[in-house]
């Protein structure tokens, strides 16, 4: 994997570890961060202005997997030079680190 993610949460790293052993990841092993997501949200809610954050947040995070997932098969399809996959590559991995940078200064304090 290119990009890696720390974590304290022993359960999540033991995702992350399993998957980085054999650097292949299967749909199912995608969905299983939303499931274990959708466990730790089942009873909470925060909101904010009538709108329910956890839900808001679950709901972006599924629709941009989804949009990672098309732009890994645009890609494929579209047949880009060298340059224009590393150009994708590189700024999908900017937009991520924009999500862990203010993950971090707002709750990974």
């Amino acid at each position: 994997m290119k990009l890696k993610l720390a974590t304290n949460y022993a359960e999540l790293s033991e995702k992350l570890d399993a998957i980085a052993k054999d650097d292949r990841v299967d749909n199912q092993e995608v969905i299983s961060f939303a499931v274990e997501a959708d466990k730790l949200a089942n009873g909470l809610e925060i909101t904010y202005k009538d709108q329910n954050l956890l839900t808001s947040l679950q709901k972006g995070v599924d629709d941009l997997s989804d949009q990672l997932q098309k732009i890994g098969i645009a890609v494929l399809k579209n047949k880009l030079s060298a340059e224009e996959k590393e150009r994708v590559d590189k700024l999908v991995q900017f937009q991520l680190a924009q999500l862990i940078v203010n993950y971090n200064r707002v709750l990974g304090k």
